[in-house]
């Protein structure tokens, strides 16, 4: 390459200076152009991105305005104060009666159990989803179990006890097994 090619930061200035002496020149011509042929003002591409510029911007601002028309004030006496109540599910761990519904107590209420609309005993407490048998229910403090399951376990112990009590106690019956 020859010295004259090579670009320094340098000659900035230099080059600066020469683009605005010609910078009259080119003006005047760009002028006559646009007389000669006023579609000449869209040439150039510099002012072809300006004005899609200038005209996202301006679309930009009349959405923003027309969603601010659109989309009501603030107010903070429009909105609710926290509710002073909470709706709890709850279900009685009496294995007899096993009733679930709600009731609305207070956020810091604590006084569990509390008394059953159905079998009138103090044996209602917060339930949840059993995981062994997918069922609401209170678990039982004694146990720490789901009164569902313990009442399904004891009917299933129940009918076995049946069922051995209907084999047969003859000895040759109880020697091979199969009674």
């Amino acid at each position: 390459m020859s010295d004259s090619k090579r670009f320094s930061p340098t000659d900035i200035p230099h080059r600066v200076r020469s683009a605005l002496e010609e910078a009259p020149e080119s003006i005047k011509s760009w002028k006559q152009q646009v007389r000669e042929n006023p579609s000449a003002v869209f040439d150039p591409t510099l002012i072809r991105v300006g004005i899609y510029i200038v005209a996202g911007l301006l679309l930009f601002a009349g959405m923003y305005w027309l969603v601010g028309l659109l989309t009501p004030e603030f107010d903070p006496k429009v909105w609710q104060e926290p509710t002073a109540v909470a709706t709890l599910y709850v279900a009685c761990t009496n294995s007899e009666c096993l009733q679930h519904s709600t009731v609305k107590k207070p956020m810091d209420f604590a006084a569990w159990p509390i008394d059953c609309g159905q079998c009138g005993q103090a044996t209602v407490r917060r339930a949840s989803v059993c995981k062994s048998c997918a069922q609401w229910s209170a678990s039982d403090p004694e146990t720490g179990r789901c009164p569902v399951c313990v009442r399904r376990e004891s009917e299933q112990n129940r009918q076995r006890e049946q069922i051995r009590k209907k084999r047969s106690t003859d000895p040759d019956d109880l020697e091979d097994g199969w009674g």
